[in-house]
């Protein structure tokens, strides 16, 4: 297996923050590109890793300790997917591929959980793709979207991953969608007739298969401001005597449910529904819900 770390963002959204990129943010003490890197080099030491990059004079800018190489994309648009951004990659070696999300805080937790999962399969010889991300709302930053950290991609379902990205690309070009991005791609890759509807309507409701999409619900976020970065750190990193009250109450299910998900996210009543539907009721309830509510 080989692993790809992407930072090939145009990363407009940083505006080149504290003047290094988003993904060399200090995160524990560490640049945080620093911290993915010697985490793969940890759980999977038998697997080449790659740093991916779009401009091959910015690579003094990415240099971290750990045991990596530079991979200088040959072409990037930024309008395009980070995942979409390694097709040449993908094609150029004939191997199963782990790809991570350059700009986000990997905790221990979803490391462990990608290293389990990752194992599991190895030893099945299974063709799924994996993605772990989560669906909706997150109860540590003030994110009321969902976000995709990595991806496990075996070579098997590399033509059906590829031909997800063409459809996708094929109605951006035609202007039916207005963004080619991560959960486009993979809605198309799970949508059975890759027709725009089909596509549409998993993405809005995201509802993968749960053997495909592996859900992390833990510190693990991304950062496109610098506002985030920083209550990030002031959160999670400094552990401020609030978020190590918060962190408790997080591993208490009721807690969890009515101050993360609820009050902290200020969800919108139609998400308060689907999460208590998700999380507490029984499977037949919440189908039945998603149905009133139009999401079946």
């Amino acid at each position: 297996m080989k692993i790809a770390i992407t930072c090939a963002g145009s990363q407009t959204k940083w505006n080149n923050y504290m003047g290094i990129p988003k993904q060399m943010v200090p995160m524990f003490g560490v640049p945080m590109l620093q911290r993915t890197v010697q985490a793969m080099n940890r759980v999977f030491p038998d697997s080449r890793v790659y740093v991916s990059i779009q401009d091959q004079s910015k690579k003094e800018l990415y240099i971290v300790d750990g045991k990596y190489e530079f991979y200088v994309l040959p072409q990037f648009d930024k309008a395009d997917a980070a995942i979409k951004s390694l097709v040449p990659l993908f094609k150029e070696i004939d191997d199963d591929f782990l790809v991570l999300m350059g700009d986000v805080s990997f905790s221990k937790g979803c490391i462990d959980k990608i290293y389990k999962v990752i194992s599991r399969e190895q030893s099945k010889e299974s063709n799924e793709i994996k993605i772990f991300g989560r669906r909706f709302i997150s109860g540590y930053l003030p994110h009321k979207w969902g976000e995709l950290f990595a991806y496990h991609i075996p070579r098997q379902v590399k033509s059906r991953l590829f031909e997800a990205i063409e459809i996708v690309d094929k109605y951006y070009n035609l202007k039916l969608i207005n963004r080619k991005i991560g959960w486009e791609i993979i809605s198309c890759y799970f949508a059975k007739g890759k027709s725009l509807p089909e596509i549409q309507k998993m993405l809005q409701r995201k509802n993968y298969p749960s053997s495909s999409f592996i859900t992390v619900e833990d510190e693990t976020d991304d950062f496109d401001f610098p506002d985030e970065y920083d209550y990030y750190v002031n959160k999670v990193v400094k552990k401020n005597y609030r978020w190590v009250i918060l962190k408790f109450l997080r591993n208490i299910a009721p807690a969890r449910f009515v101050y993360f998900r609820l009050i902290n996210a200020k969800a919108s009543i139609k998400e308060m529904i689907l999460v208590a539907a998700a999380k507490v009721l029984p499977k037949p309830v919440k189908k039945l819900i998603k149905k009133l509510l139009g999401w079946e």
